[in-house]
């Protein structure tokens, strides 16, 4: 199965990426990451919800 994910910015713009932009892990955006964060261990992944050096 295939997973595509759609990005839409509060100011309606439509992105096929969101690399580069700072999302807040709290609020709504937290539901989101924790969905994410099942999805990648049930398949067997790592998630690392570090912040990553230079970000």
């Amino acid at each position: 199965m295939e997973i595509k994910v759609k990005h839409v910015l509060a100011d309606g713009r439509r992105l096929d990426s969101i690399e580069g932009f700072v999302l807040p892990n709290s609020g709504a955006t937290a539901a989101v990451y924790r969905i994410a964060e099942e999805l990648v261990l049930k398949q067997g992944g790592v998630y690392d919800n570090r912040r990553k050096e230079g970000c």
